[in-house]
């Protein structure tokens, strides 16, 4: 009876251990939450963008821009598709590989091949995700916490007999480490229930959303390169712009321009500040960057 509680205190100590490694890593990538630095990447488009066009469903579409640069250099060089993709094209965005794909507060991550046509894209912005699914580890951990005050009560109920019996069975050094193992394992896992719960509604992470009539798709932004998300969003301006001229009739059009002509406002150029100045304060931008693309938005046509 004895050997058998020392094997589940051993059980549930492991189970703690495993439990502490997942938070650890989880941490740490949340605390890498902005993208990384590729202003000096060295691509040639022209050729990746010929390579990309076997995802495309029509070799006559033109591809504006590519979110998710590195996976899809890792499939199209080493067959590798760890994470997923985004193509735009001036008719439709395609999306290959793993995504998030977020319904209210819920974003799940699917393996998915999408096409959705341009003129269901609403438009593109800075989001955050919430991993409730950590509230499933939290639920873990006060699993274990509930089986520790079983077995912590299942030992102390002992006869005195079984008590020595288990004492007898053991060597001294290993009882006092498996007891040290016992206390610390009731303290992380108190901890880890409150990390858990924290990480699911507190410890969101930045990511970059496209917005379509019946879903939105998400990349994280710790996944993307800055200058990527620049290109994407100038990219998303240009296949809006373009799309808005293509499809509405003459006389539509005619009206949209008289209106910005008296009013001076450009819908998707207010869209696009507002998108720009999500990123400067997220730190996605530096100020020059900010003030730069600014003025570019603003004088563009």
């Amino acid at each position: 009876m004895g050997v058998f509680w020392i094997f589940l205190g051993i059980i549930l100590i492991l189970c703690t251990i495993v439990l502490l490694i997942f938070a650890v890593r989880q941490h740490q990538k949340v605390s890498s939450d902005k993208p990384f630095d590729d202003t000096n990447r060295q691509i040639d488009f022209d050729d990746f963008y010929n390579k990309l066009h076997k995802f495309v469903g029509n070799e006559q579409e033109k591809i504006y821009a590519v979110l998710g640069i590195k996976n899809a250099t890792n499939l199209l060089i080493k067959g590798i598709q760890e994470n997923g993709f985004c193509i735009l094209t001036d008719k439709a965005v395609y999306f290959i590989g793993r995504v998030y794909q977020k319904k209210w507060i819920f974003a799940f991550r699917a393996n998915v091949q999408h096409r959705i046509i341009a003129s269901e894209m609403k438009g593109i912005k800075v989001g955050t995700l919430s991993h409730i699914w950590m509230l499933i580890l939290a639920f873990l951990s006060i699993t274990i916490e509930i089986a520790w005050y079983r077995w912590i009560n299942m030992v102390f109920a002992m006869p005195d007999v079984e008590s020595q019996i288990v004492l007898k069975g053991i060597i001294a050094l290993f009882w006092i480490a498996f007891a040290l193992g016992v206390l610390a394992s009731i303290v992380i896992g108190f901890f880890l229930v409150i990390y858990f719960v924290l990480h699911a509604f507190f410890l969101k992470r930045t990511n970059i959303c496209i917005e379509f009539t019946s879903l939105t798709v998400a990349f994280l932004a710790s996944e993307l390169g800055k200058q990527e998300i620049k290109d994407f969003y100038k990219a998303v301006s240009e296949v809006q712009e373009l799309y808005v001229n293509i499809v509405n009739p003459v006389s539509v059009e005619h009206t949209v321009n008289e209106v910005r002509k008296s009013t001076g406002v450009n819908t998707n150029k207010v869209t696009s500040l507002s998108e720009l100045s999500k990123l400067y304060e997220n730190g996605m931008l530096t100020k020059e960057e900010f003030e730069h693309l600014k003025q570019e938005v603003i004088g563009s046509q």
